[in-house]
């Protein structure tokens, strides 16, 4: 996960990852999206999932970029975002957000509830 509050207005994270086909993309999209929905997080607007080349989750503050493997490649994206420092994410911080979920506001303007450590 990258922290990207300081580099954009956008969100405050960004989650990129890929997989090797269009089927495993949309797998891993759908995962996302249903630990997310246990969190009670839902998307803004998801965009993509038709063809799954690339598929763009709008959680608010975080924005999860799916890639099929030659299209991350290709857009190099891990590389424009390359100033962002990179935080990780444990297993009881993922475990907490499916115990205990925080609803937030719809509003742009919040921050984050996931604290991250930095790596």
């Amino acid at each position: 996960m990258l922290k990207v509050s300081a580099l954009t207005g956008v969100a405050d994270y960004f989650v990129i990852c890929s997989g090797a086909s269009h089927r495993q993309v949309q797998a891993v999209a759908e995962a996302i999206d249903q630990q997310l929905a246990r969190a009670g997080c839902a998307p803004m607007s998801v965009e993509g999932t038709k063809h799954a080349g690339w598929i763009l989750m709008d959680y608010h503050d975080l924005i999860v970029h799916i890639f099929k493997s030659d299209m991350r490649e290709f857009y190099r994206f891990d590389q424009l975002w390359g100033d962002a420092p990179k935080v990780r994410v444990t297993a009881a911080q993922l475990q907490q957000l499916t115990v205990a979920p925080k609803r937030r506001p719809v509003s742009r303007g919040r921050r984050s509830t996931l604290s991250v450590q930095g790596t």
